[in-house]
């Protein structure tokens, strides 16, 4: 809870631990606990929401730049072994909007993203224009690439908490499905975009991020202004806006982050200068980063 408070509200203990600080003892936590397992209906529903929260704040404050530490182990953030079935691993999770696969695939993404990134940008900030990633990285990055296009257009379900009788009769759960649908997509495309960039070292301009970026924007067109969806979608906004390249994709996810912002999260605010930061110098967020938790 202290990370989580230190992640959306910097600075607001009486006491300056950064969040990076707090969050190497929810790792702590998720370690003694065995990992990521939710054990449905069969186990503590609290204990359980505790741990995916924790490995959600592990794996997107890794993915906030490369010098923060790598998200746990495999073992530790795949959904529990002892359920590997399509329809529990493509479960939409009703609270984090995305399945129990994308989690565990982004997670992998940040490591390959940390590798690369300690070889690619020196001590002073500066990118090294001509790294390229090893073949046994490039190899990893084509196959995780692969897996987050499988994933994100395997079948999804709705969350378990939902009946099926809801979803086919009322409005609103039809609605918060589709939400929850596009919120599933924005986060898999948030994780292609940084392989692509941060792995794979491609530009900005390059067709395939680009592409990535478009289908973030259109995702976001079926999630609710102001809606609770809404709020949870900082990281891919952020993903694609700092590498959107048209004035008016920028605009979009402008306005879109300023209506999250005045929910009256600092860290929206703080990830908000820094992607503006980025149009404005030209440099890759990953240069100009100091902290911020962009998820």
């Amino acid at each position: 809870m202290l990370a989580s408070r230190e992640c959306i509200n910097p600075d607001s203990l009486d006491v300056p631990i950064p969040w990076q600080s707090h969050l190497e003892i929810a790792r702590q936590i998720i370690i003694s606990r065995g990992g990521l397992k939710d054990r449905g209906n069969g186990g503590d529903p609290f204990v359980n929401f505790l741990a995916r929260w924790f490995a959600y704040l592990d794996v997107i404050g890794s993915l906030s730049g490369h010098r923060n530490q790598a998200p746990l182990d495999d073992k530790y953030m795949m959904f529990d072994s002892n359920n590997q079935s399509d329809a529990y691993g493509f479960t939409i999770d009703c609270f984090f909007g995305f399945t129990n696969c994308c989690i565990s695939l982004l997670a992998r993404v940040a490591r390959l993203a940390r590798q690369c990134g300690a070889q690619r940008i020196d001590e002073q900030g500066n990118t090294d224009p001509e790294w390229r990633p090893s073949e046994e990285v490039l190899k990893e990055a084509e196959v995780l690439k692969q897996e987050l296009s499988h994933s994100r257009h395997h079948v999804q379900r709705g969350c378990r908490h939902s009946l099926d009788e809801d979803e086919k009769s009322s409005e609103r759960i039809r609605l918060e499905l589709q939400e929850m649908v596009s919120v599933n997509e924005s986060f898999h495309l948030a994780g292609l975009i940084h392989l692509n960039r941060r792995v794979l070292g491609k530009p900005s301009t390059d067709p395939e991020i680009q592409q990535s970026v478009k289908l973030v924007l259109k995702a976001l067109k079926d999630v609710r202004r102001g809606g609770t969806a809404e709020s949870s979608l900082l990281f891919p906004m952020f993903t694609a806006g700092c590498d959107a390249q048209d004035s008016e994709d920028r605009e979009m996810i402008l306005e879109r982050l300023k209506l999250v912002e005045g929910l009256g999260m600092t860290y929206v605010r703080n990830a908000r200068y820094l992607m503006e930061k980025s149009w404005d110098t030209g440099k890759s967020w990953e240069v100009l980063v100091a902290g911020e938790f962009l998820g």
